[in-house]
């Protein structure tokens, strides 16, 4: 097993309903099989703060800690993923796109759903972030408008950048210490602004081979609904992250891709 893990979820569902929303949506069976399988190896659960305060300020290096990770903060994440992390008296971040709170709108790419919008796909409200972040939810940021950061201006990145943060900071009353690239993409540049925007650290689940991980780089492990209990176990191993670690995850997932293409087997490999 590795000794630190931050996993990354974006949507906990009903089971029959996780699966009108693949992949992102982990349904409520996997999540508490995946979140019981931690607790049962002995790993302890952090918010994403407490883990960066730890291993690059504090410079300690506790065994089995794992920080539960929720990306854009849609209203499911309140019904569905909160009662299961109250349940085990768990912790989690989520990152909340902030244009979205308390608004009639959905992220753009929701927009082409083929079946009809519900409740549970819009952001949570602004009471109910209050409830969770008094229960010790911890909220961080992911863009006013959630947008791909490295192709757009430098200004307006800035702007997506700071503007969440000062948001957030006022909705939720507390200081906001922790960014998210939305769909994993950055640079130097962009890297740059969330520094200088006050954030003590970023989060990032790799889409290409390289990231060396910084505090502004802290590598994240993607779980989707794909992803058997076996599979999660794999991917929580320290062979998963030497693998990954020497690119070769890369290249048999785009393997996988290009013989997905080729042939008429059903070889899903989003992870």
């Amino acid at each position: 097993m590795s000794k630190r893990l931050i996993l990354a979820y974006h949507r906990i569902l009903p089971d029959e309903l996780a699966l009108l929303r693949q992949p992102l949506a982990v349904s409520t069976t996997q999540f508490e099989r995946q979140i019981l399988y931690l607790i049962n190896k002995g790993w302890r659960s952090l918010t994403l703060s407490e883990y960066f305060e730890i291993y690059y300020l504090e410079q300690k290096k506790p065994d089995r800690v794992f920080v539960v990770t929720f990306d854009d903060g849609y209203r499911d994440n309140y019904y569905y993923a909160f009662p299961i992390l109250k349940k085990y008296n768990l912790k989690a971040t989520i990152f909340l796109v902030t244009g979205l709170l308390n608004e009639p709108k959905t992220l753009q790419s929701d927009n082409n759903i083929n079946n009809n919008l519900t409740e549970m796909d819009y952001s949570i409200t602004l009471e109910q972030m209050r409830e969770m972040a008094n229960y010790g939810i911890e909220f961080g940021s992911h863009t006013v408008t959630h947008p791909r950061l490295d192709t757009i201006g430098l200004a307006e990145a800035e702007e997506e950048i700071y503007q969440s943060k000062r948001m957030l900071e006022q909705y939720y009353n507390r200081q906001v210490k922790t960014f998210c690239y939305p769909y994993g993409a950055f640079n130097d540049d962009v890297i740059s602004l969330v520094a200088k925007s006050g954030y003590q650290c970023a989060v990032v689940t790799p889409t290409r081979p390289g990231i060396k991980e910084t505090r502004f780089t802290l590598i994240r492990v993607g779980v989707y609904n794909s992803n058997s209990l076996l599979k999660f176990k794999f991917k929580c191993s320290n062979l998963f992250t030497n693998i990954r670690k020497a690119r070769l995850w890369f290249l048999l997932k785009h393997l996988s891709i290009y013989l997905k293409k080729k042939s008429t087997i059903k070889t899903s490999f989003v992870w």
